[in-house]
Formats: C-alpha cells, structure tokens, sequence
C-alpha cells in the first residue's frame, strides 16, 4: 500500500496509548522504563523494557516505515469480556498493509491466549500480526542500531552539503566515512562533517553493511536495493492460528 500522501491526522487521535508503562511486578520480573524523544513520531516514545527500546529504535532507524503507534489498542477478549489486551505496536510501512507487533523477550514469556485475540483482531482489520524478539538479533546489528539512533535527530547547518555528499558517493561507488569527511576539509573540519554522515545513515539516505561494525572506515553507498531492511533477517518469529 502507497501510504506516501496520508496526512496521518486520524491515525494519530485514534492511536494514542491505550496504556502508560509501568514498573508494577519489576521485582520478580526485572525490566527497565523510559521514554525517548521519536523524531519520526514528533513525541516522545515510552517503552516498557530494553527490548521494546531495541525494536522501537529499529522502528526510528528504519526508511520504509513512515509511522508507528504504541500500544494503539485496546482488544476485548471475546470469551472473558472483563479482560482485554493492549499490543505493543502498530506499524505502517510503505508498501505493506499495516502490522500489528508484540514485542518478547524470549519465547518463554508466551501469553497464547494474547496472541490469538490479537491475531484476530489484526485479521478482522486486514491488517498483519506479528511476534517478535529483538534479543535474537545478532550482537553487532543490535550494537549498530544502538549506534546510530543517537544520530536520528536533524542536524542544522550542514543540510547544504547533502547534494555534495551524495554526488561524491555516487561517483565513488562507496567510500569509507573517514574519506567523504576528509573530502570536505576545505569547507568543514571533518570531525564536523562525520556526524552529519552518521545522521545520513541512521535517516537512510546513505548505506552501510549492518552485519559489520560501524566505524569511521565503513563503507558507504547509496544502493537503494541494499536497505536498512536487512535488520529484520534472522528474527525469530511466532504466528499464532486463528481460533
């Protein structure tokens, strides 16, 4: 679906938080609370555990998707009318129908019954549900999406050196992102430009090979075909049947 032209004013009303986090039952199951400012969203983010973080940070990182909601619904279960379910996240990406997540940190904290309601929840609306657990990511792409989310915020003052960026990657092919800065030094000093780079990478104008670290000798390019999408591969996942 092209949602390239949606003003997202509705979505955003009916989509707010149905829930707020909470450190209820830390003691027998330790978890960490926080909030982050989404320069996606525009709002700060809560997140309820390191790995609803972990997932929301790929959410920011990642240039297909255009919006995401926590905790958007509230989902009665069809069989016990006093209890209900919030999932953790609903998420629109360009040409997807959206997608309904559950954020786990291991598969022994299954709650069947919650899948199944949700499953069909998302199904009633035509949308996907999907589980997943953001700790099977391997170490150096966890590391890398840590890395650059500190770089998503909009940096002034260098936003006219893009075009430049981009003409001297592309006639490069790729070049590391100590070269590129250093090919700036009769404008900026390069310690100026290198984060500016980094910004273009976590906004995903530039690319990089995620499955390495991040450094200053990393290669960057600008294949459209090699996306930051790469950071989904190997998650595990858990679909629930309809019942």
């Amino acid at each position: 679906m092209d949602w390239n032209n949606k003003t997202w004013k509705i979505e955003d009303v009916i989509y707010q938080p149905k829930r707020k986090v909470h450190n209820r039952g830390s003691r027998f199951h330790p978890h960490v609370i926080g909030e982050f400012y989404s320069h996606k969203m525009d709002h700060s983010v809560e997140y309820q555990s390191m790995t609803e973080f972990k997932f929301f940070s790929f959410l920011e990182l990642d240039n297909s998707i255009l919006r995401y909601y926590v905790r958007p619904v509230e989902i009665t279960d069809e069989i016990n009318k006093a209890k209900f379910f919030v999932p953790d996240v609903l998420v629109f990406k360009q040409g997807n129908i959206p997608c309904l997540y559950d954020v786990e940190s291991s598969s022994i904290d299954t709650d069947v019954r919650h899948y199944q309601v949700c499953e069909r929840y998302a199904f009633l609306n035509n949308w996907d549900y999907v589980v997943v657990y953001p700790r099977n990511l391997p170490k150096v792409i966890d590391q890398n999406i840590t890395f650059l989310v500190g770089f998503t915020k909009k940096r002034f003052g260098l936003t006219e050196n893009i075009e430049e960026l981009l003409s001297r990657v592309r006639f490069f092919g790729e070049i590391s992102i100590k070269e590129l800065a250093a090919s700036f030094r009769h404008k900026k000093h390069p310690l100026q430009i290198m984060p500016f780079i980094y910004h273009l990478i976590a906004i995903g104008v530039f690319n990089v090979d995620l499955r390495s670290p991040i450094t200053e000798n990393s290669l960057v390019f600008v294949d459209k075909k090699q996306a930051q999408n790469l950071f989904l591969d190997g998650w595990e996942r858990v679909n629930i049947a309809i019942q």
